[in-house]
């Protein structure tokens, strides 16, 4: 029972690995269905592989992917998108030699009000 509910938190919590180039774009590698949800909720297409930060957050997740790429700890960022307060932590992996992008692990806390009115 303990091994369902585990795996069924994994599932459920919004998490994505995230190649970033420029600073500006973004390319999710992977990301659970708990993800696409969020992106969704924000007013992004959770269908789309490649995601153009809005200009009026690009400031803010530049500003968190380098905070996360200097520290090389878990940096978070948290901010408002119709009335609901969602908190990002995102942790630097890698940078590709070849391709110049940087991968990040991110994941993302759902308010309870956004979960249970699913």
């Amino acid at each position: 029972m303990a091994n369902m509910r585990l795996r069924n938190f994994f599932k459920a919590t919004p998490t994505a690995i995230i190649e970033v180039e420029d600073k500006s774009r973004m390319y999710f590698l992977t990301e659970n269905t708990g993800f696409r949800y969020f992106l969704k909720l924000i007013g992004y297409d959770g269908d789309d592989k490649n995601l153009s930060i809005e200009p009026a957050d690009k400031q803010a997740f530049t500003d968190l992917f380098e905070r996360a790429y200097l520290s090389g700890k878990i940096e978070y960022l948290a901010f408002h998108r119709n009335n609901v307060l969602y908190q990002i932590y995102v942790q630097y992996i890698s940078t590709n030699k070849r391709t110049q992008r940087s991968a990040y692990q991110a994941l993302v806390y759902l308010p309870r009000a956004v979960i249970s009115s699913e």
